[in-house]
């Protein structure tokens, strides 16, 4: 189980932090292995520092009280991992424009991306997560999308191409679905199906940034 070195970070309810002042994330392992997760930089010597992480980007910004336009824009960058992307996408027989507006709200692209709660990459992966899709380096662009991609093509199967289903196990887990019948009543994973399907709209009016 993660562990949350800072009070402030207990505090937070999703993906990244940032702000004017944009906020360093530290991601350290103890003596057992244990991922540490701290908005500090720790002094203790029996954890490991393994990397930080500062967002520098308005999209990375995620939570109900925080989407601004940026995040909801489409991005017309044709980025590097985008051929990544549409070819994962069309092995497991996915949308190539849902897929693309999931990674741009979960990490803007950014492989090296990294979340209080512990999520890594360019889709966030938990590292539980990681492990069950046999991810070996959450950081490498193409391991790590490949296994998000993988496991959202699991949760569609699951919900029987219920795509706000989908988003919501993927956002909340399957157990917080299975609880409420449906979408949670949590505003962060409303909103997160919300703006993921207002950014797959528009890049569905934008064939040329997804193909």
């Amino acid at each position: 189980m993660l562990k949350l070195r800072s009070i402030f970070l207990s505090s937070l309810s999703f993906v990244l932090v940032a702000s004017t002042s944009a906020q360093t994330v530290y991601l350290y392992k103890d003596q057992n292995g244990a991922s540490v997760i701290s908005d500090f930089k720790s002094l203790d010597p029996r954890l490991k520092l393994v990397k930080s992480y500062t967002p520098v980007s308005p999209i990375q910004v995620l939570g109900p009280e925080h989407y601004n336009l940026a995040s909801r824009r489409l991005d017309t960058r044709s980025t590097e991992f985008d051929q990544t992307i549409f070819n994962l996408a069309d092995t497991f027989h996915l949308d190539r424009a849902l897929i693309k507006a999931i990674v741009q709200i979960e990490s803007s692209f950014d492989p090296q991306a990294l979340s209080p709660k512990g999520a890594q990459g360019l889709m966030q992966l938990m590292p539980t997560t990681a492990d069950s899709y046999n991810v070996s380096n959450p950081f490498d662009a193409h391991d790590n999308l490949r296994g998000g991609i993988a496991f959202f093509a699991d949760l569609m199967r699951r919900y029987q191409n219920d795509v706000r289903l989908a988003l919501a196990a993927y956002n909340a887990g399957e157990t917080a679905v299975a609880r409420y019948q449906g979408i949670p009543p949590f505003p962060e994973t409303q909103a997160y199906v919300k703006y993921v399907l207002r950014l797959h709209k528009n890049y569905q009016r934008h064939p040329h940034t997804y193909s």
